[in-house]
């Protein structure tokens, strides 16, 4: 089965935090090939922002932590614009990060299920038939505010056109 992995699963794993037991038993079957994983290129990023900011830890862990998770054999998916566009809307829609809504813009562009331990997150996976039905124990990061405004998927058109004069304009 494949399966899109955010960061809080892989850090809850790797850093041996408090964890519901799903998230071992997914990473267990990696090895076996029972579940292969996935995720925006963005993933390593947020792991090493994490490792490194982990005051507790000495320079040895952060480097075997992420030896472990190379391991994990974790399909790199860049963040291509139809990726990144696909966010943006994701994002307004379900009030994530454009971090978070990455996440759920490649577990959609792939056909994958999300693997998360964000509840906002999750919700959203799962109200677009890509979350664990039993969703997650923890809260990874607050919400974002972006307004009360209703998302307008026309409106990602016009700023692409927009930005499409502009670029002519200004010969970027």
């Amino acid at each position: 089965m494949n399966w899109v992995v955010d960061a809080s699963v892989v850090i809850s794993r790797v850093m041996g935090e408090d964890r519901p037991g799903w998230v071992d038993d997914y990473i267990d079957d990696v090895p076996a090939g029972r579940v292969r994983l996935s995720a925006p290129s963005l993933i390593w990023l947020e792991i090493g922002n994490r490792l490194v900011r982990a005051g507790t830890v000495g320079d040895e862990f952060v480097l075997e932590a992420m030896l472990k998770i190379e391991a994990l054999a974790i399909e790199d998916v860049p963040v291509e614009r139809p990726i990144r566009l696909r966010a943006l809307t994701l994002a307004r829609a379900h009030g994530l990060t454009m971090y978070d809504a990455t996440y759920l813009a490649v577990a959609e562009a792939t056909g994958s299920g999300l693997l998360t331990l964000d509840a906002l997150l999750d919700r959203a996976a799962i109200s677009m038939g890509l979350g664990r039905e039993d969703g997650p124990t923890q809260v990874s990061e607050p919400p974002p505010s972006y307004g009360d405004r209703p998302v307008d998927s026309m409106s990602m058109a016009v700023i692409g056109a927009t930005l499409a004069e502009m670029r002519k304009e200004y010969s970027l």
